[in-house]
């Protein structure tokens, strides 16, 4: 027996990398301790009830423990355009997008780097997960939280 089907609330239009920078030069080892700033800003289009944008900004800082001085910085900011299907009450749209835009364009974030470090000399880098709900909750997009990383 199946269940009510699921119905989609919000849907990614577009995307686009506004800003993309990563200096891996230092980097020695292959395990090294990041720090993650995230900043998010969502708002409705110009006259449109169910158009947004979400701005997305990812600044990552790394540091090898056994080596201050080495480690890397990364810069990435993206921009997503998604559209709010009329069923979702206009209160809670924002809080919609906001919550699924970030889930999607940070997963598209965790591509384009794995994908553009792949070929690089020091290894694939993965960003590492983050619990988006927990970081919408704590209203805390800012930089600070450290987090375990790996380069393959």
């Amino acid at each position: 027996m199946m269940g009510d089907p699921l119905k989609t609330e919000v849907a990614l239009l577009d995307y686009q990398v506004i800003k993309f920078s990563l200096d891996m030069s230092r980097v020695k080892a292959r395990e090294f301790e990041i720090e993650v700033g995230l900043q998010v800003g969502v708002g409705p289009k110009p006259n449109s009830d169910v158009d947004y944008r979400l701005d997305l900004g990812i600044d990552i800082r790394g540091k090898e423990p056994q080596s201050p001085d080495s480690g890397f910085a990364m810069t990435l900011q993206l921009a997503g355009f998604f559209r709010v299907q009329e069923h979702v009450e206009k209160t809670r749209r924002q809080e919609v997008v906001a919550l699924n835009g970030v889930s999607t364009l940070y997963g598209t974030a965790r591509a384009i780097v794995a994908g553009l470090t792949s070929q690089s000399p020091t290894g694939k880098f993965i960003l590492p997960a983050i619990n988006v709900l927990e970081l919408l909750r704590s209203n805390d997009a800012s930089p600070g939280a450290k987090t375990p990383a790996r380069n393959e």
